[in-house]
């Protein structure tokens, strides 16, 4: 079998950046604004990127949540059983129950 040479492509795992109308959305109460503090969601997210999240009621393995940890609120990527783990390889991972898990997150600003 011949290769053609192009290499393969990866599923994409970047937040779109926020419409005009997601914004008008936040606006009235619709999604709720979250800021990302550290570097553990880096290169997706930098440090102090703005994002736009809402409730849901299921959350699947890849989605970027916000969940409630004993550090507040952090933002990470969301894996099977409900294991959190961050984009920078050296960033940790833990286990959260569903029910601390408080939003997707849909948009940055």
């Amino acid at each position: 079998m011949k290769s053609s040479g192009k290499p393969k492509e990866k599923k994409s795992h970047l937040i779109p950046q926020a419409t005009l109308a997601s914004q008008i959305l936040w606006a009235i109460g619709f999604y709720k604004r979250y800021t990302v503090k550290g570097d553990s969601m880096t290169p997706l997210l930098s440090h102090n990127s703005q994002v736009l999240g809402r409730r849901q009621k299921r959350y699947k393995p890849d989605d970027i949540v916000v969940a409630k940890s004993v550090d507040g609120l952090v933002i990470k990527r969301l894996t099977k059983n409900f294991t959190l783990v961050g984009e920078n390889i050296c960033s940790s991972s833990y286990k959260v129950k569903e029910e601390d898990i408080t939003a997707k997150i849909f948009f940055e600003l």
